[in-house]
Protein backbone atom coordinates (compact mmCIF):
# COMPACT_ATOMS: atom_id res chain seq x y z
CA UNK A 1 0.00 0.00 0.00
CA UNK A 2 3.02 2.08 1.08
CA UNK A 3 4.43 2.18 -2.72
CA UNK A 4 1.12 2.62 -4.41
CA UNK A 5 0.85 5.69 -2.21
CA UNK A 6 3.95 6.86 -3.70
CA UNK A 7 3.36 6.39 -6.78
CA UNK A 8 -0.40 8.25 -6.90
CA UNK A 9 1.64 10.86 -5.10
CA UNK A 10 4.46 11.17 -7.71
CA UNK A 11 2.33 10.69 -10.61
CA UNK A 12 1.09 14.58 -10.72
CA UNK A 13 5.22 15.71 -10.86
CA UNK A 14 5.78 12.98 -13.55
CA UNK A 15 2.63 14.40 -15.53
CA UNK A 16 3.66 18.48 -15.42
CA UNK A 17 7.65 17.31 -16.18
CA UNK A 18 6.35 15.45 -19.56
CA UNK A 19 3.49 17.72 -20.68
CA UNK A 20 3.52 20.88 -18.85
CA UNK A 21 4.84 24.21 -20.19
CA UNK A 22 7.54 26.30 -18.66
CA UNK A 23 5.95 29.85 -17.58
CA UNK A 24 7.78 32.73 -15.82
CA UNK A 25 5.74 34.32 -13.23
CA UNK A 26 4.68 37.58 -14.05
CA UNK A 27 3.40 40.35 -11.74
CA UNK A 28 0.01 42.38 -12.20
CA UNK A 29 0.53 42.59 -15.33
CA UNK A 30 2.45 40.74 -18.71
CA UNK A 31 2.96 42.71 -22.19
CA UNK A 32 3.08 40.62 -25.13
CA UNK A 33 4.63 42.87 -28.12
CA UNK A 34 4.87 39.81 -30.54
CA UNK A 35 1.08 39.61 -30.55
CA UNK A 36 -0.02 43.20 -28.93
CA UNK A 37 -1.83 41.60 -26.36
CA UNK A 38 -1.89 42.72 -22.44
CA UNK A 39 -2.60 40.84 -19.90
CA UNK A 40 -4.12 41.77 -16.71
CA UNK A 41 -4.59 39.84 -13.46
CA UNK A 42 -7.94 40.27 -11.81
CA UNK A 43 -5.75 39.42 -8.50
CA UNK A 44 -8.09 36.30 -7.84
CA UNK A 45 -7.79 33.40 -10.39
CA UNK A 46 -8.50 35.61 -13.68
CA UNK A 47 -7.07 37.13 -16.35
CA UNK A 48 -8.12 40.27 -18.68
CA UNK A 49 -6.82 39.46 -22.10
CA UNK A 50 -6.89 42.54 -23.98
CA UNK A 51 -6.07 43.00 -27.60
CA UNK A 52 -6.67 45.50 -30.09
CA UNK A 53 -10.37 44.77 -30.48
CA UNK A 54 -11.50 42.68 -27.65
CA UNK A 55 -11.46 42.05 -23.64
CA UNK A 56 -11.94 39.20 -22.05
CA UNK A 57 -12.00 37.31 -18.85
CA UNK A 58 -9.67 34.23 -18.95
CA UNK A 59 -8.24 31.47 -16.96
CA UNK A 60 -4.25 32.69 -15.03
CA UNK A 61 -2.16 30.76 -17.20
CA UNK A 62 -3.99 31.68 -20.67
CA UNK A 63 -1.19 31.86 -23.32
CA UNK A 64 1.08 30.37 -20.76
CA UNK A 65 1.12 34.02 -19.39
CA UNK A 66 0.77 32.83 -15.43
CA UNK A 67 0.67 35.03 -12.43
CA UNK A 68 1.00 34.19 -8.52
CA UNK A 69 -1.47 35.69 -5.89
CA UNK A 70 -0.79 38.19 -3.40
CA UNK A 71 -3.67 37.27 -0.40
CA UNK A 72 -3.15 40.62 0.64
CA UNK A 73 -4.77 41.92 -2.67
CA UNK A 74 -8.12 42.67 -3.87
CA UNK A 75 -10.15 40.98 -6.72
CA UNK A 76 -10.32 43.59 -9.08
CA UNK A 77 -13.55 42.54 -11.50
CA UNK A 78 -14.69 45.54 -13.56
CA UNK A 79 -17.86 45.60 -15.55
CA UNK A 80 -16.34 44.71 -18.87
CA UNK A 81 -20.23 44.95 -20.65
CA UNK A 82 -19.83 49.01 -19.27
CA UNK A 83 -18.76 52.00 -21.76
CA UNK A 84 -16.85 54.64 -20.40
CA UNK A 85 -18.09 57.56 -21.57
CA UNK A 86 -14.49 60.09 -22.79
CA UNK A 87 -15.52 62.23 -20.10
CA UNK A 88 -15.61 59.23 -17.32
CA UNK A 89 -12.12 58.15 -18.63
CA UNK A 90 -10.50 61.40 -18.12
CA UNK A 91 -12.55 61.80 -14.54
CA UNK A 92 -10.42 58.69 -13.34
CA UNK A 93 -6.98 59.17 -14.57
CA UNK A 94 -7.50 62.98 -13.00
CA UNK A 95 -8.21 61.62 -9.53
CA UNK A 96 -4.20 60.56 -9.55
CA UNK A 97 -2.68 63.62 -11.86
CA UNK A 98 -4.37 66.30 -10.33
CA UNK A 99 -4.04 65.08 -6.73
CA UNK A 100 -0.17 66.40 -6.27
CA UNK A 101 0.28 70.21 -5.85
CA UNK A 102 1.72 71.14 -9.00
CA UNK A 103 4.48 74.08 -8.33
CA UNK A 104 3.35 77.11 -10.96
CA UNK A 105 7.14 78.21 -10.42
CA UNK A 106 9.30 75.40 -11.38
CA UNK A 107 11.10 74.32 -14.80
CA UNK A 108 7.84 72.68 -15.82
CA UNK A 109 4.31 73.93 -15.75
CA UNK A 110 1.55 72.19 -13.99
CA UNK A 111 0.16 71.02 -17.54
CA UNK A 112 3.42 69.41 -18.11
CA UNK A 113 3.95 67.97 -14.91
CA UNK A 114 0.13 66.78 -15.32
CA UNK A 115 1.01 65.30 -18.67
CA UNK A 116 4.07 63.37 -17.73
CA UNK A 117 2.58 61.82 -14.93
CA UNK A 118 -0.11 60.69 -17.17
CA UNK A 119 2.53 59.68 -19.55
CA UNK A 120 3.86 57.35 -16.85
CA UNK A 121 0.68 55.80 -16.09
CA UNK A 122 0.14 54.29 -19.19
CA UNK A 123 4.09 53.14 -19.57
CA UNK A 124 3.03 51.07 -16.28
CA UNK A 125 1.13 48.58 -18.67
CA UNK A 126 4.10 47.73 -21.11
CA UNK A 127 6.93 47.18 -19.13
CA UNK A 128 8.09 44.71 -21.92
CA UNK A 129 8.60 47.71 -24.18
CA UNK A 130 10.85 49.64 -22.21
CA UNK A 131 13.98 48.06 -20.88
CA UNK A 132 14.89 51.70 -19.35
CA UNK A 133 12.05 52.63 -17.15
CA UNK A 134 11.88 56.95 -15.89
CA UNK A 135 11.68 56.88 -12.47
CA UNK A 136 8.84 58.84 -11.01
CA UNK A 137 10.07 61.61 -8.55
CA UNK A 138 7.86 64.14 -6.59
CA UNK A 139 10.01 66.50 -4.39
CA UNK A 140 8.32 69.51 -2.38
CA UNK A 141 7.17 70.04 1.35
CA UNK A 142 5.16 68.02 3.55
CA UNK A 143 1.86 68.23 2.97
CA UNK A 144 2.03 68.51 -0.71
CA UNK A 145 0.41 65.07 -1.40
CA UNK A 146 3.40 62.95 -2.37
CA UNK A 147 3.39 59.95 -0.97
CA UNK A 148 -0.65 59.89 -1.30
CA UNK A 149 -0.57 60.45 -4.79
CA UNK A 150 1.46 57.10 -5.01
CA UNK A 151 -0.58 55.28 -2.51
CA UNK A 152 -4.02 56.15 -4.83
CA UNK A 153 -1.65 54.23 -8.13
CA UNK A 154 -1.07 51.11 -5.69
CA UNK A 155 -4.82 51.02 -5.35
CA UNK A 156 -5.36 51.71 -8.75
CA UNK A 157 -3.26 47.88 -9.22
CA UNK A 158 -3.69 45.93 -5.77
CA UNK A 159 -6.99 47.22 -4.35
CA UNK A 160 -5.34 47.47 -1.24
CA UNK A 161 -5.02 49.68 0.92
CA UNK A 162 -2.25 48.31 3.48
CA UNK A 163 0.72 48.76 0.50
CA UNK A 164 2.26 51.52 1.82
CA UNK A 165 5.13 53.43 0.47
CA UNK A 166 8.05 52.24 2.50
CA UNK A 167 10.90 53.72 3.49
CA UNK A 168 14.67 53.11 1.34
CA UNK A 169 16.35 50.22 2.74
CA UNK A 170 19.48 51.42 4.24
CA UNK A 171 21.06 48.11 2.43
CA UNK A 172 21.32 47.79 -1.37
CA UNK A 173 20.99 44.28 -1.14
CA UNK A 174 17.56 44.93 0.95
CA UNK A 175 16.58 47.26 -1.60
CA UNK A 176 17.46 45.11 -4.39
CA UNK A 177 15.15 42.52 -2.69
CA UNK A 178 12.11 44.81 -2.68
CA UNK A 179 12.75 45.98 -6.30
CA UNK A 180 13.15 42.32 -7.38
CA UNK A 181 10.07 41.57 -5.72
CA UNK A 182 7.49 43.89 -6.37
CA UNK A 183 6.04 45.34 -9.50
CA UNK A 184 5.76 48.81 -8.31
CA UNK A 185 8.80 49.96 -5.87
CA UNK A 186 7.92 52.99 -3.83
CA UNK A 187 10.22 54.79 -1.53
CA UNK A 188 9.46 57.79 0.65
CA UNK A 189 12.42 60.14 1.61
CA UNK A 190 14.62 58.82 -0.61
CA UNK A 191 16.45 62.82 -0.93
CA UNK A 192 17.29 61.93 2.71
CA UNK A 193 18.97 59.13 2.49
CA UNK A 194 21.82 59.40 -0.05
CA UNK A 195 24.80 59.34 2.91
CA UNK A 196 26.24 57.64 5.11
CA UNK A 197 25.06 54.16 5.20
CA UNK A 198 22.70 54.86 1.63
CA UNK A 199 25.93 56.28 -0.07
CA UNK A 200 25.19 53.44 -2.33
CA UNK A 201 21.49 54.86 -3.69
CA UNK A 202 22.56 57.04 -6.31
CA UNK A 203 23.90 54.26 -8.66
CA UNK A 204 21.88 51.88 -7.83
CA UNK A 205 18.79 53.96 -8.81
CA UNK A 206 20.77 54.26 -12.35
CA UNK A 207 21.44 50.91 -12.37
CA UNK A 208 17.80 49.83 -11.57
CA UNK A 209 16.08 52.17 -14.23
CA UNK A 210 18.55 51.60 -16.83
CA UNK A 211 17.15 47.83 -16.98
CA UNK A 212 20.72 46.37 -16.44
CA UNK A 213 20.70 43.08 -14.43
CA UNK A 214 21.00 42.10 -11.10
CA UNK A 215 23.24 39.85 -10.04
CA UNK A 216 22.86 37.67 -6.98
CA UNK A 217 24.29 34.24 -5.09
CA UNK A 218 22.60 31.56 -6.02
CA UNK A 219 20.62 29.86 -2.45
CA UNK A 220 22.58 27.35 -0.91
CA UNK A 221 25.28 27.69 -2.65
CA UNK A 222 28.81 29.52 -2.22
CA UNK A 223 29.82 30.89 -5.59
CA UNK A 224 27.05 29.82 -8.05
CA UNK A 225 25.37 33.47 -9.33
CA UNK A 226 21.88 34.40 -11.42
CA UNK A 227 21.24 37.05 -12.85
CA UNK A 228 17.72 38.94 -12.43
CA UNK A 229 16.83 41.42 -15.12
CA UNK A 230 14.30 43.52 -13.52
CA UNK A 231 10.94 44.69 -14.72
CA UNK A 232 10.01 46.87 -12.01
CA UNK A 233 9.12 50.79 -12.17
CA UNK A 234 10.82 52.83 -9.36
CA UNK A 235 9.36 56.29 -8.04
Amino acid sequence: AGNEFEFIQNEPKTAAKDNGAISEIQKTRFYNCKTNTLYIFNNENGVYKITENTITLEDNGIDSVLFLKDPDDAAINPDLNKTLSEEERDQLIQIITNNPNHSTDGLLTPDENIAILELWLYALFFAEKMPAKPILTFTGPKASAKSFTLKLIRYLFYGNEKKETVTLPEAEEQANNYFLNNYLSFFDNADEKLTGKRNWVEDWLATASTGVAITKRKLYTDNDQVRYSPKSFLA
